[in-house]
This record gives C-alpha cells, sequence and structure tokens, in this order.
C-alpha cells in the first residue's frame, strides 16, 4: 500500500499541485435532456460519417465550419435538431462530467461512482473550454451510455441516462423501464 501525504507548500517555495481550473456555468444554463444528450450523440456521429470530427479546420474562428455543419444537420434531422445555443451547455456538462466537483442531477459519491466505469481515457482527454465554438474538441465530446446485465441474465440499456444508472443501484425500481426485451 502506498500513502501519499499532501502539504500547504511555503509560499516562497511555490509548488504543489496545480487545482483543477474553477469553470462557471454559462449565463442562462440550463441541463440537458436525454433527448437533448442523444441528438447531440447522433451529430457528433454525423460529423465522423463527414470525416470532420475533431479535424482542426473546425477550430478557425474565421469560419463557422462546425455551425455549418450543425445547420446542414438540423435540416437534414429536424426532429433531431440542436439549437446553436445549446453548444455553451453541453460544453459546461461535459467538463463536469470529466473534471468538474459536480454534476447536474448527481450526488459527489454518484458522480464518482460513474466515472470509475468510464474508460480513462474519456475523463483524461483534452477537452473544450466552455466557448460556445463547435470546434475540435467540442466536435468528439460524447455523453457516456450506460449498460448494465444481470447473473440471471437480465439487460439494462440506459442510454445516455447515466443518471438512472447508477441511481438505480439503491432504487432497482428505476431499471424496469430499461429493461431490454427478451426475443421470443
Amino acid at each position: 500500500m502506498m500513502i501519499r501525504i499532501y502539504y500547504m507548500a511555503e509560499e516562497s517555495e511555490g509548488g504543489g499541485e496545480t487545482p483543477p481550473k474553477k469553470v462557471e456555468a454559462p449565463k442562462d444554463y440550463k441541463s440537458l435532456t436525454l433527448a437533448e444528450r442523444k441528438n447531440w450523440n447522433d451529430f457528433l456521429d454525423y460529423l465522423g460519417k463527414q470525416g470532420v470530427a475533431g479535424n482542426t479546420d473546425l477550430d478557425k474562428r474565421d469560419q463557422t465550419l462546425g455551425l455549418n455543419y450543425l445547420n446542414k444537420y438540423n435540416k437534414e434531422n429536424p426532429d433531431k435538431a440542436i439549437d446553436p445555443k445549446r453548444i455553451q451547455d453541453i460544453q459546461y456538462e461535459q467538463y463536469m462530467l470529466r473534471k468538474g466537483e459536480s454534476f447536474p442531477g448527481l450526488k459527489p459519491e454518484e458522480l464518482s461512482y460513474i466515472r470509475k466505469g468510464l474508460n480513462p481515457a474519456f475523463l483524461t482527454r483534452p477537452i473544450s473550454d466552455v466557448d460556445n465554438w463547435l470546434g475540435s474538441l467540442t466536435s468528439k465530446e460524447y455523453f457516456p451510455t450506460a449498460h448494465r446485465g444481470t447473473s440471471g441474465g437480465d439487460q439494462y440499456d440506459f442510454g445516455v441516462d447515466f443518471q438512472a444508472y447508477v441511481q438505480s443501484l439503491n432504487d432497482p425500481s428505476l431499471s424496469e423501464k430499461y429493461k431490454v426485451k427478451k426475443p421470443s
């Protein structure tokens, strides 16, 4: 077992670990709905199929390449349209999910449990600032999906409702609406 001891460094010494940056919620922030999370993930799949997801051309501020793709997607998928004003809320939630101290609708211990189940690469990959710009980083920031199986063979697909996933551990009745029907 390894034990780490942390202490306050003397001001003259400098050093110490850099505290995580504090990110404020955007003005008029409103938590995304499950449908908005799913639609965002579908949009990122669309960007991948177009060959632009993660492309640094999206970062060029003199162009609106990301918004052009978003507008095209919205025209082709009106039932899954994404309001461009929600990009900052998406970026904020992506930050809070990966690096924040809390996440809307989750207790700190629930957020910790979810993070333990996520791929470390998901948690450590660079993420966008909350700048309302659909750039290369934002174009790869998916919401995680949650699935669970039981020893009895039951399967549950929570999709992007990772809050219900973790909360169903203490309230199994929450799982029922996510139970995958077995083929007859």
